[in-house]
């Protein structure tokens, strides 16, 4: 069983329970998740930095390992970027990887597979 973190970055319009649900709504329909969470997690104040990050944290579940894993992995990394295209308000997402926030959108088949190994 892999428990995966997610961070989505959200513009102040859309740092709402509404939003949260539909990223939780999302997530639960990705093949191969077995449960998913989000939550707001934000404001925070970034470190060094004069900017307020607003986040949404989300936890997905999957049950599966080995191969099963990588797959379901490349099917939430598709849906990621299509929940950043069509939930408006979303920035980006981001996932750890080793204690690492790592963008969707830098998620190579060797970040996934190295995802995969740190989970399984």
């Amino acid at each position: 069983m892999a428990q995966i973190s997610l961070q989505f970055d959200v513009s102040k319009e859309a740092l709402t329970e509404g939003t949260a649900r539909q990223i939780r709504e999302r997530l639960k329909a990705v093949e191969g998740v077995t449960d998913a969470d989000a939550a707001i997690d934000g404001p925070e104040k970034a470190l060094g930095v004069a900017e307020v990050l607003l986040v949404i944290s989300a936890t997905v579940v999957i049950v599966k390992s080995g191969t099963e894993l990588v797959e379901a992995l490349r099917k939430l990394t598709g849906s990621l970027a299509g929940l950043i295209r069509d939930v408006k308000g979303l920035k980006a997402a981001f996932v750890e990887v080793r204690g690492k926030r790592v963008g969707v959108g830098e998620l190579t088949e060797e970040k996934i597979q190295e995802l995969a190994s740190a989970k399984a």
